[in-house]
Parts: structure tokens; C-alpha cells; sequence
């Protein structure tokens, strides 16, 4: 009878297995996969958001080279990116170890089969779940990535929009000391952190945080001029204005020998253009954070000396600084003028200016000839100079000479001869200088010459009154180098230097604004021609 009773348990044992197996297990292993496989998908969101939402994930540490954070999607993405698979990975790892330990824990003779069904689960859910999460991980890493290429395109598409629209409109960056052209400045954050490189880029498409936490603007468009900023040549550090690379910029070369006028030539044309006639503005740019204009201080100086009649300081230092000046005319256009005025002493000697590489990108030169300069016109009035004035030693065909053997230097002759020249004979108050020019009669310019810029009857009279005193071959050779030439007479002065009764008079000028108003016409900006 027990044989009996024992044979019917374990038969009843073994139905119960079977109908576990059957028809338990199944519901079990499916309900218990799909609970498992959410379960994985939800460790991999838990470890998500505890890395990006409630939690700061991978902190970065500014580098000394570029003392900015990276965008986020150009090295903290992939860095909590890491973090999160390796998070969820532990963390799924870790429940299936303990979904494993529970089945093992049953495998006993009462429960063991209910440890099988629960391995079931694990291995069923494996598939799924792995599916699941590397598929979360994939569109995770090809989100950061289709972000992280936009990124760099519109950071690539900005700084070639922000290049060629400066190009475009001629405005580029050039420091007025060392006069080396700047792809980008220095620029400096109120933390004393140094960026080499501030553009749209790895650190930021339109903005980035310095390692202090200020947003810098990575575009001129959006304000990058009004962060402090500076020549990024060795040695040099010289304060950049924020008006450059946001005005289309101008240089002329001042070029004369010594007491050839240059200081009072540019003193004279900034006293006319300050009274505003013509609707001109006249400001002087500085930097940021800058204490006023050097230039300014330096002009105010000048403008005393030459209100009171005095004569002006001439130039005297051998490190030629560009004076800076912006122009607003009566139609509302900006230019932003450097000015160049090198002492008349170094273009004596074979001088080869090869310090003074703003002769690369100039838009134009400004020949000052001091008439007792031409030996012809000291021979012929030898007794005419007044009291006072000086006449410089070096001759018109030496300072030709010497500018245009450096301008080659530092540009090719193709583009060399697109620059206008504005030929000016100086001191043409001095009474005799004047009657001679107001004679002369001038002369058929030679076949082809007449396509030369504007040469008006003024003009061909003041070319031939060179020609006639014994200049025709510095004419030649500017006509030949050179395809735009006009030839100007003026006054800085108005005057000759010399004080009457012991009294100064105030100087007054005569035909400089014209010349400027020629030169800068060729640019783009029109002062009003009548001016005299």
C-alpha cells in the first residue's frame, strides 16, 4: 500500500512538473523576459538621466592651451556618453547576476523547477534585452553624432561666411605697430585668460565659457570686438581697436623726404575733416578698455601747435606706427583709415624698408615733393625759400626710388600697379613756387598716358611743371609702375612758418582735403570735391 501511495505522489509530482513546464512556465518566462528586457531598457535611461539631468556626468577641466570649455557635443558627450553605457552595463550586469542568484537559490527538490523557469527568463530575456539596450546606445551615439556634425558644419559655415564677407567688403586686421596682418587677435577675458583662437569652433559655435565662466562671443557679428584684444605676434601685444575687421580699412603710406611736410600735411587734413564740412565725421578708434586714443592725444597736440602757427614737431622715430583714424562721410560710409608717416631719414641710404611690412596691403600712397627738394627749383630761385621753412635733402627720384624697390619686396608688380599714387607738390604758398605752377602751360600727354586716372587740366599742369624742372623721368617712372596717377598742388600751411610783429598767425590750409577726397573716392567714400 505505501509502495503504492509513494508510486501515486511521485506521479502526481511528476504531473505537476509537467503542467508547470507547460503551462505555467511559459507565462512565467514571457511575463518575466518582458519585465526583465524593460527593466535593462529602464537602467540605461536611469543611467541617462542621472548623468545629464539630475547629475553634472564627466567634468571637464579647461586645458592651459585654450582656457575655454569644449562644446558639449565636441568632448563631454562621448565623455558621458562612456559614463552611461559603462553605468548601465554594471547595472544590468548586476540584475542579472541577482535574477541568476534568485534561480539558483530555488534549486532545491521542492522549488527546482521553478529555478529553471527562472534561468528561462535570463536567457530568453538576454536577446531582447540586449537588442534593446545596444539599440538605446546606438541611437544615443548617432544623435550625439548628427548633432556634433551640424555643429562643426554651421561652425565651419560661420567662419567662412565671416571670412569671405570680410574679404568681400575689404576689412581685414592688421596691427599698427608691428603692421603684421592678424588672422585672429589675442583676445583677452576679464579673468586675465588668454584665447589664441576665438572662433566658431570645438569649443563653441556661436559662444564660449571661459574657464571663469564667461560667455565670449565667437563671431564679430555678435560683439567679439568688445572683448579686449591684441597683436598675437612675440614681443608685441599692441592693443587692437574695436572698429577692426567691422569697417572696411584703408592704408596709405605718407612718403616724402625730410621737412618734405608729411606731419603737416596729415595735422592740416584732420583739422579740415574735424570741422565736419561736407558732413564728414572724424573720430579716433581705440581698444577696449583703452584710456582714450594715442593717436588722438598725439593729433590734439599737433592741431594745438598748428592753430597757434607754430611749426610742426616733425617725425622723428624710426619705428613707423600707423595713425588711426575713422572717416563717416554724409552718406553714412565708414572707413577706417592707417595712416603711415615714416621719417623722411630712412629712405636715405638704400633704406629697404623691409621692417615696414604694411607695404604689403597698402591702397594707396601719398608722394610728398618738397619743390626746393628738385634741384632745378633751387637753381632757378635759389634766393625764394622763406624765412623759417627748410627744404628736405633727399631728392624726389631717391624716395621714388626707394618706396617702389620695397613695394616690390613685398608685393608682385601686377598688383603693385593697381595702387593709385597722388603726386603732391608741397609748399606751393611760397609765392614763387605758385606763379611758376599757375604758368605753366601743359603739354599733350604721350599715347596711352591719357588712360592714366583723371587727369584733369590741374593736374597735367602740375605734371608738367615737373617735367619742366627736370623731374620727367620720376614722372615716367610713376606713370610706368603705376596705372592710377594724379598729380596735386597744396598748402599745409598756408602759409610760410616764419611769425610776423612776433606774433603767430594761425595756419589755415589749402588743397589738402582734395587729394583725399581723390584718393578715398577710389575706395568707395566721397568727402565733398569741392573742398579746398
Amino acid at each position: 500500500m505505501q509502495i503504492i501511495l509513494i508510486i501515486g505522489l511521485i506521479a502526481l509530482y511528476i504531473y505537476l512538473i509537467y503542467l508547470f513546464f507547460a503551462y505555467v512556465a511559459p507565462f512565467i518566462i514571457a511575463i518575466g523576459s518582458i519585465i526583465l528586457t524593460l527593466a535593462m531598457m529602464w537602467r540605461y535611461f536611469r543611467a541617462l538621466g542621472s548623468n545629464l539631468l539630475w547629475g553634472e556626468g564627466w567634468l571637464e577641466v579647461p586645458s592651459a592651451g585654450e582656457p575655454a570649455y569644449h562644446d558639449y557635443f565636441f568632448l563631454k558627450a562621448y565623455q558621458d556618453y562612456k559614463m552611461i553605457v559603462v553605468e548601465a552595463f554594471e547595472k544590468i550586469k548586476d540584475d542579472f547576476i541577482l535574477v541568476f542568484g534568485l534561480g539558483m537559490r530555488c534549486m532545491n527538490p521542492f522549488v527546482w523547477f521553478v529555478g529553471i523557469a527562472i534561468w528561462g527568463i535570463t536567457l530568453v530575456s538576454a536577446i531582447p534585452a540586449g537588442i534593446a539596450v545596444v539599440a538605446l546606445g546606438l541611437i544615443h551615439m548617432a544623435i550625439v553624432l548628427t548633432i556634433v556634425l551640424t555643429a562643426m558644419l554651421c561652425a565651419g559655415v560661420l567662419q567662412v561666411t565671416e571670412r569671405a564677407v570680410m574679404a568681400w567688403q575689404h576689412r581685414f586686421i592688421t596691427c599698427p605697430e608691428c603692421h603684421h596682418k592678424i588672422s585672429v587677435p589675442l583676445y583677452i577675458c576679464k579673468c586675465s585668460a588668454e584665447h589664441k583662437r576665438l572662433l566658431p569652433g570645438k569649443y563653441g559655435v556661436i559662444s564660449r565659457r571661459c574657464k571663469c565662466g564667461e560667455e565670449l562671443p565667437t563671431l564679430l557679428l555678435l560683439g567679439r570686438n568688445r572683448i579686449a584684444a591684441f597683436c598675437p605676434q612675440d614681443g608685441c601685444r599692441t592693443p587692437i581697436t574695436k572698429e577692426a575687421g567691422l569697417i572696411t580699412n584703408l592704408h596709405f603710406p605718407i612718403v616724402g623726404g625730410t621737412s618734405a611736410g608729411k606731419s603737416s600735411f596729415m595735422t592740416a587734413t584732420l583739422v579740415a575733416l574735424k570741422t565736419g564740412i561736407g558732413g564728414v565725421e572724424l573720430s579716433f578708434p581705440t581698444a577696449v578698455d583703452q584710456a582714450g586714443s594715442r593717436d588722438q592725444r598725439n593729433f590734439e597736440r599737433s592741431e594745438g601747435q598748428y592753430l597757434r602757427g607754430e611749426p610742426m614737431d616733425k617725425t622723428a622715430d624710426s619705428q613707423v606706427s600707423a595713425f588711426l583714424i575713422k572717416i563717416r562721410d554724409a552718406s553714412k560710409t565708414e572707413r577706417l583709415i592707417y595712416s603711415y608717416d615714416a621719417a623722411g631719414e630712412i629712405f636715405r641710404g638704400g633704406h629697404n624698408l623691409a621692417s615696414l611690412p604694411y607695404l604689403a596691403y597698402i591702397h594707396g600712397i601719398f608722394l610728398l615733393i618738397d619743390p626746393y627738394s628738385i634741384p632745378d627749383v633751387r637753381s632757378k630761385y635759389p634766393s625764394t625759400l622763406p624765412i623759417g621753412s627748410s627744404s628736405s635733402p633727399e631728392s624726389p627720384q631717391d624716395i621714388y626710388d626707394t618706396i617702389v624697390r620695397s613695394l616690390i619686396q613685398h608685393s608682385k608688380r601686377s598688383d603693385l600697379q593697381n595702387v593709385p599714387v597722388a603726386v603732391v607738390i608741397t609748399k606751393a604758398d611760397i609765392p614763387a613756387i605758385q606763379a611758376s605752377i599757375t604758368s605753366t602751360t601743359p603739354s599733350p600727354i604721350g599715347t596711352g598716358l591719357e588712360k592714366l586716372v583723371d587727369m584733369d587740366p590741374n593736374s597735367l599742369k602740375i605734371r608738367e611743371w615737373l617735367i619742366s624742372n627736370g623731374e620727367g623721368n620720376l614722372v615716367r617712372g610713376v606713370e610706368e609702375s603705376f596705372k592710377r596717377v594724379r598729380y596735386f598742388e597744396c598748402s599745409a600751411l598756408g602759409r610760410s612758418p616764419e611769425t610776423s610783429n612776433g606774433a603767430a598767425k594761425p595756419f589755415s590750409a589749402r588743397g589738402v582735403v582734395p587729394i583725399w577726397n581723390w584718393m578715398l573716392s577710389l575706395h568707395g567714400q566721397k568727402l565733398d570735391g569741392g573742398l579746398s
